[in-house]
């Protein structure tokens, strides 16, 4: 079996006022995704998402990626990562980013194919169920009046979610007044996580982190620059609130980096993101 072909299909909504997400940000008014086809000579073909600039995904898996996959194995997928990453792609776009994004996409349609070649379910190949249930969030409260923003906490916890995510990183005090309102609003065992999408600075961060702590946070996440690692390590130290990271970090190593330096509690990856074995 060798791969004969590879496709990008663009995908995006349009989401109405009610549902749009509304963090630091910015406000998200749509919703898109870019998935990706890997097509064989045995009529067997697998399909990955991806997110980010769909344009941009679409140049780099016709222009880099594609060219390097033709007539390789797809079963062979730790071979075709080791090539299109570490010997080619890294070449043309990076060692993170939308290239890696877009590369994503490919390594899940790859899996994709193996499952189907294999005749069992994705999960079986990468170490079997775990468990049976998964216990969820909601992340759907967004600055407005503090006793709005409990109100809805209140109805999410109604509807049996287990815990839920505030979005801050804007005006301190107002932050501070909502994550109040809500632990206040739902007690002091609910699970209450805050996210700031990179929007403090390390020194409005450890004010809100020993506020949140007041209030039980279960995290602060993405309380800083993606990219400041010191900050962070400063800030678990000298914080009493977790902190999480991940939703932008790119492969493996980015998040060794915070944990070796001590700058994280809880990782979130977020997309496929490999390493070489």
């Amino acid at each position: 079996m060798i791969i004969t072909d590879v496709k990008t299909i663009r995908l995006r909504a349009e989401v109405p006022a009610e549902g749009q997400v509304f963090s630091r940000s910015g406000v998200r008014n749509s919703r898109s995704a870019t998935l990706v086809q890997v097509e064989t000579d045995e009529g067997i073909s697998g399909i990955g998402s991806c997110s980010g600039n769909g344009e941009l995904i679409e140049v780099i898996v016709a222009k880099t990626l594609k060219p390097l996959l033709m007539g390789m194995d797809p079963t062979a997928i730790d071979e075709i990562w080791d090539k299109a990453y570490f010997r080619g792609g890294h070449k043309e776009f990076g060692t993170r980013g939308i290239g890696v994004v877009a590369l994503s996409g490919i390594d899940v349609a790859l899996w994709d194919i193996l499952g189907k070649v294999r005749g069992v379910p994705l999960y079986q190949l990468l170490g079997g169920k775990c468990r049976d249930k998964v216990p969820v969030y909601a992340t759907a409260l967004y600055p407005e009046e503090p006793s709005k923003v409990a109100k809805r906490a209140r109805g999410f916890a109604e509807q049996g979610f287990h815990g839920v995510k505030i979005k801050v990183g804007f005006d301190l005090d107002q932050d501070i007044q909502i994550v109040r309102a809500v632990r206040q609003e739902l007690g002091k065992d609910f699970v209450v996580m805050t996210d700031a999408n990179q929007g403090y600075t390390l020194d409005v961060a450890l004010k809100a982190a020993a506020a949140f702590a007041d209030c039980g946070a279960y995290w602060l996440e993405e309380p800083l620059f993606v990219e400041d690692i010191e900050g962070h390590a400063i800030l678990r130290e000298k914080g009493r609130t977790p902190i999480a990271v991940g939703e932008n970090l790119h492969m493996s190593y980015a998040f060794e980096n915070f944990i070796v330096r001590g700058a994280v509690d809880y990782i979130q990856p977020c997309r496929a993101r490999r390493r070489h074995h």
